[in-house]
């Protein structure tokens, strides 16, 4: 009765070990798969965050030439040219009739006038 006891595990031992090894076969697929999945996550966020920090250097250009297209619209910049009349935002015109560069800076002599709309005076 010792002996059949003895011999009627073994085949279920094998059976056993087909089981585990089939199993650990399986496991060992579900990581591969897995890892590359992890792997083509992380390059994916990677793309995404190298494509917003482009994206944010974009929008800090277009806010630099944002803030100087209002800084120049607010300001009365002329080019210091002869004999040309440039209108200014209050109403003014300005025209030069002489324009050096010295070597102290610009010389402009000219007339200022032409008050096309009246400004209160600011308080």
């Amino acid at each position: 009765m010792a002996s059949t006891t003895a011999s009627s595990p073994q085949p279920g031992a094998d059976a056993l070990l087909d089981k585990l090894h089939g199993r650990t076969k399986r496991l060992s697929v579900f990581i591969a798969v897995l890892s590359v999945l992890l792997v083509v996550c992380g390059v994916g966020v990677l793309a995404v965050l190298w494509k917003l920090r482009a994206i944010e250097k974009e929008l800090e250009v277009l806010r630099f030439a944002e803030a100087v297209s209002v800084y120049k619209s607010a300001q009365d910049f002329v080019k210091p040219t002869l004999n040309t009349i440039h209108f200014l935002h209050r109403g003014y015109s300005i025209t030069f009739d002489r324009v050096e560069y010295t070597q102290n800076g610009l010389l402009l002599a000219g007339m200022l006038g032409n008050l096309r709309q009246p400004w209160p005076a600011e308080s």
